[in-house]
């Protein structure tokens, strides 16, 4: 029954190739019959035939968002990333989409870590920075509720990447600056595994949370060895 909803919804779409309302349903149809691949080629069809409708971008969007969950590679969480960056742009030219902003905005913070978090786990610090950097950019030109404690984070996280890189100092320099008056904030160390701000700093000032080269502690997505951590 659900492979001959698919045909009918796919001779649908043929005929009407070049509607796009048409297409979204189609879309949804796929999605909800379980065919999500062909529900995102859909959706994408229907969004680049329509560059500046606001509905059909945020549908290309949650469905994008779906297979990055399920399958987070660097591919999916980079064009999830990138339809919820032209999807937030579409809501603040649109004065009556303005209340999904907020909401965008976090979307899109949350995808740029997200990615970040994928890099730094595969040794790619460098690019772990550049997109912890561009989400921390997202939340002080749009904040959102809660964002400036996310925000605590996403500056820890930048530190790691410095340390990563190599310059120890100055990563320390930044987990004193940024740590020193939140004791309480929320710092991830790898899948699962956070610590408190305070307990954090103390790992790093003894030594027990070192990142990058032969002598790290943690190992991006890996689990932290010899150091027993708080989890959130």
């Amino acid at each position: 029954e659900t492979e001959k909803a698919r045909e009918k919804w796919q001779a649908v779409a043929d005929q009407s190739a070049s509607e796009p309302d048409l297409l979204g349903q189609v879309a949804m149809r796929m999605f909800r019959g379980g065919d999500v691949a062909a529900a995102v080629d859909f959706a994408q069809r229907t969004a680049a035939m329509s560059p500046y409708v606001f509905r059909y971008h945020a549908s290309y969007a949650n469905l994008l968002g779906l297979v990055a969950t399920v399958d987070p590679s660097e591919e999916n969480l980079t064009k999830y990333g990138d339809v919820m960056a032209e999807t937030l742009r579409l809501a603040q030219a649109s004065p009556g989409m303005s209340g999904f902003v907020p909401s965008l905005s976090h979307g899109l913070f949350d995808s740029r870590v997200a990615l970040a978090r994928f890099q730094f786990g595969r040794g790619d610090f460098k690019a772990a920075k550049s997109r912890y950097e561009a989400a921390a950019e997202v939340q002080r030109k749009i904040p959102w509720a809660g964002g400036e404690s996310a925000l605590v984070d996403v500056q820890v996280q930048i530190a790691r990447c410095v340390e990563a890189m190599g310059d120890q100092k100055d990563a320390m320099r930044q987990y004193v600056e940024v740590l020193k008056d939140q004791p309480e904030a929320v710092c991830w160390v790898s899948a699962g595994i956070s610590a408190s701000g305070s307990s954090f700093l103390t790992l790093k000032r003894e030594g027990k949370l070192v990142e990058g080269g032969p002598h790290a502690r943690n190992k991006g997505t890996g689990p932290v060895r010899g150091t027993a951590l708080a989890t959130y």
